[in-house]
């Protein structure tokens, strides 16, 4: 239903990315009468099926398109509509030089601009000093434009579908990326602007939002409660930071391992 956000998003791509990019507009069950889904669409689908599907019905599709074209992609880039694209550059390919430029990065978003709200994590915003070409490692991302690389993101199975409504999963993944070894970063010299409850603010959520925060919240402590038996709230805020449990974050790692893209590399540059 953020018809003119998702349009923002995927000219905002189309226009200033020089990066090789294959841009899925995943329509997650929009029902404005007075209004057609984004002209950008690839993915339209009758029920909304909640965040984190969403996301992953678009990540399906680049699969698809993998098997179809014979080409690997290197990272996912992921977006949601309470992001737009402000810059008039390019901010997809300092991103991806970083990421390549470093096998331990995990994944890299741009920083929030100082407009953007709520201003609930500090690491997530330019630090102050820092030069274009920087690279900030941070505790966890939020999936604001982030790029997320393949090999790693399809090796822990990408996202939870059992977390539908997306708080903790890109909490979960960024503690995993870091048990690991991996880094998360947030690139310096890039940045987007976030705006949380722009839908609700729109009148075009259909949903209660203190309501929907709340289940997401219980949904997010079940899972992650049950998952590592333990664990404390970062930046006093209801984003899980897993602290204990490794074995079962091994188990975890491994959940619907992928096994890395064999097909044609020429494109192991490309991003979906």
């Amino acid at each position: 239903n953020m018809v003119e956000r998702a349009d923002n998003i995927a000219e905002g791509i189309k226009k200033h990315v020089k990066w090789p990019v294959d841009v899925i507009v995943v329509d997650n069950g929009s029902d404005l009468k007075d209004s057609p889904p984004s002209k950008h669409t690839a993915i339209r689908l009758e029920a909304n099926v909640q965040t984190t599907n969403g996301w992953l019905m678009g990540v399906e599709y680049a699969k698809a398109l993998s098997h179809a074209y014979g080409y690997c992609y290197m990272a996912y880039w992921i977006w949601i509509t309470t992001s737009e694209y402000v810059e008039t550059k390019d901010i997809l390919t300092p991103m991806a030089e970083a990421m390549i430029a470093d096998p331990k990065i995990a994944g890299v978003s741009p920083y929030l601009t100082s407009d953007s709200l709520p201003k609930t994590w500090p690491q997530l915003y330019k630090k102050k000093g820092a030069s274009n070409t920087d690279i900030k490692d941070v505790n966890f991302l939020d999936n604001l434009a982030t790029l997320w690389r393949a090999e790693w993101f399809d090796s822990i199975g990408v996202f939870d579908p059992d977390e539908l409504r997306g708080f903790g999963v890109d909490t979960e993944n960024s503690y995993l990326a870091r048990l690991s070894g991996r880094r998360v970063v947030v690139h310096q010299g890039v940045s987007i602007r976030k705006t949380s409850g722009v839908a609700y603010k729109m009148k075009r959520m259909n949903a209660d939002k203190r309501k929907r925060g709340e289940a997401a919240t219980n949904e997010m402590r079940n899972l992650l409660g049950v998952r590592y038996g333990g664990g404390k709230f970062e930046t006093g805020y209801t984003r899980w930071c897993v602290q204990s449990c490794h074995s079962q974050c091994r188990e975890m790692t491994n959940r619907l391992q992928g096994q890395p893209c064999q097909r044609s590399a020429d494109t192991h540059r490309r991003v979906i």
